[in-house]
């Protein structure tokens, strides 16, 4: 299987059902992001995990194309980036990464939008 097709895949499931979950428990993920941010050990390893996915996606998938796959690409360099700055500067990207819980269903729908185009790519292209 291409790598390509892959990442859209995994990229797309996971992507598609986190955020049919922050529309229908919206409240849910607004306390699991408000716990997180006071958890410097789900710090620590959200940015282990964001920084070794960043870095293997930014390896073995740089394809700064005119397609699709570009996507794919963008979301493993943004990856590395937060998973730098959530093991070197915490408050930074905390800050930044508010949510208020009225802001729960455009970022859900924007996550949902994202994971079907990449589900599409993967699945039926």
């Amino acid at each position: 299987m291409n790598l390509s097709i892959y990442l859209a895949q995994l990229f797309g499931l996971l992507y598609t059902v986190i955020g049919v979950g922050m529309l229908l428990n919206a409240k849910q993920y607004k306390r699991l992001l408000d716990d997180m941010e006071k958890n410097t050990t789900l710090i620590f390893l959200g940015g282990a995990s964001s920084l070794a996915v960043g870095f293997t996606i930014a390896t073995f998938h740089n394809l700064w194309v005119a397609d699709w796959r570009v996507i794919v690409t963008i979301l493993g360099w943004m990856a590395l980036v937060k998973g730098f700055l959530l093991l070197t500067a915490p408050n930074v990207i905390l800050q930044q990464s508010r949510i208020k819980k009225s802001q729960m269903p455009t970022i859900g729908m924007f996550v949902v939008s994202m994971g079907l185009v990449l589900s599409y790519f993967g699945f039926v292209a």
